[in-house]
């Protein structure tokens, strides 16, 4: 493995960040497709089981593909967790 191979890698994960400061600064993960974000991690689960089936494994698409699926699990945490929150605010703000 080439260390210039790995640099594509490295900017997908940084690629991710300016979203993540967006949901931290606004509390919100608004605006983001969970169907989207579940058919992403899909697409990523599956090209690793296609690489996995393949006779030569490439490590460099291998890291691209969990990359790009832990960085859309970042994204389904995030928003589970402003949703637990929402639900929190919502229920302490109207008690009945």
């Amino acid at each position: 493995m080439q260390v210039s191979g790995i640099w594509p890698v490295v900017f997908l994960f940084l690629g991710f960040l300016p979203q993540y400061a967006d949901f931290l600064r606004y509390q919100s993960v608004q605006s983001v497709s969970m169907l989207f974000i579940t058919a992403d991690a899909s697409g990523s689960v599956f090209s690793l089981v296609s690489l996995a089936l393949r006779e030569e494994f490439d490590l460099l698409a291998a890291l691209n593909y969990i990359i790009v699926f832990i960085c859309d699990l970042i994204v389904v945490v995030f928003y589970f967790y402003y949703k637990i929150i929402d639900r929190k605010k919502s229920t302490t703000a109207n008690p009945e």
